[in-house]
């Protein structure tokens, strides 16, 4: 089976939506068309690509494989992965792949070269989110909550990965340097999507939507102010703010074992829709 991978085209995007399972298709959605690539076998498309790479090279790459399920097994995932592999060479970071959830999936991703696998649940809102007080939630703003918010994803984010046994490090103190890329970095999203929460003037957490507000993207609350109930007020704000913006039903992704946060999603109207195995390569 020769197989041949391009970028795709904006008038592609129903395309791919046509080929691509419903449980899928929202992250799909969620992808820019400028940064998607088709695999073709014999003229008809057999899968996709998202390839993300950091416009910071010390930042880390994204890709997301899918391969229609009656074209798996046949290598097409392996020679999709090397395509994106050949494109990455420039990132200093690590790159994260996804797949269907399944021990195939596990497999192939430490063939290709992942340090290790984790699994993620992939939950998308049906309805029932209740009336939260938004006191105290504010949009991102630079001269007053960097680094402190940022600092508070980074850190709470590294010790849910701990807690779940996966070989993380809680982050240390940046340099100037890295404190300037890390400012570029939020400074590039913001004001559109990140959120702050206060107690008392004081951050106690932060939460973003995904690029085209598709949904939740992040959400950390400081371990200072946990059992409070900040982590649910802000899912509630997220939640509501990417139906504002006009996703029907919102999504997010949810590492398996983070029971808290399992809980407060489900709490909330959100419902596991499937399973992915999340492959990560470390950084070199």
């Amino acid at each position: 089976m020769e197989l041949k991978i391009r970028p795709a085209e904006s008038s592609e995007k129903i395309m791919l939506t046509e080929i691509t399972e419903p449980s899928y298709q929202a992250v799909l959605a969620d992808f820019g068309i400028d940064k998607l690539h088709i695999a073709f076998s014999d003229a008809a498309p057999v899968g996709w690509l998202y390839l993300r790479m950091p416009d910071n090279p010390r930042e880390e790459g994204f890709l997301f494989v899918y391969v229609i399920p009656e074209q798996r097994k046949k290598g097409i995932g392996t020679e999709i992965f090397r395509y994106a592999e050949a494109r990455m060479t420039g990132c200093a970071g690590g790159w994260w792949t996804s797949y269907p959830e399944f021990a195939e999936a596990d497999r192939f991703a430490m063939a290709m070269g992942a340090d290790y696998t984790n699994t993620n649940s992939y939950m998308v809102y049906r309805g029932g989110c209740p009336d939260l007080s938004e006191e105290g939630i504010r949009l991102y703003r630079e001269e007053t909550d960097f680094p402190t918010g940022p600092e508070i994803w980074s850190r709470e984010y590294a010790a849910m990965h701990i807690r779940l046994g996966l070989p993380w490090e809680i982050p240390g103190e940046k340099s100037e340097a890295e404190l300037l890329e890390l400012r570029e970095l939020y400074r590039e999203l913001a004001p559109h999507t990140y959120i702050i929460i206060e107690e008392n003037g004081n951050i106690a957490g932060i939460g973003g939507l995904f690029e085209h507000g598709g949904g939740i993207g992040m959400l950390a609350v400081d371990g200072t102010y946990g059992g409070k109930g900040y982590g649910t007020r802000l899912a509630v704000y997220l939640t509501k703010e990417s139906i504002r913006r006009g996703c029907e039903h919102p999504h997010l992704h949810c590492e398996a074992g983070n029971d808290n946060a399992m809980h407060i999603y489900r709490k909330i109207g959100y419902v596991e829709e499937n399973r992915e195995t999340v492959a990560i390569q470390l950084q070199k």
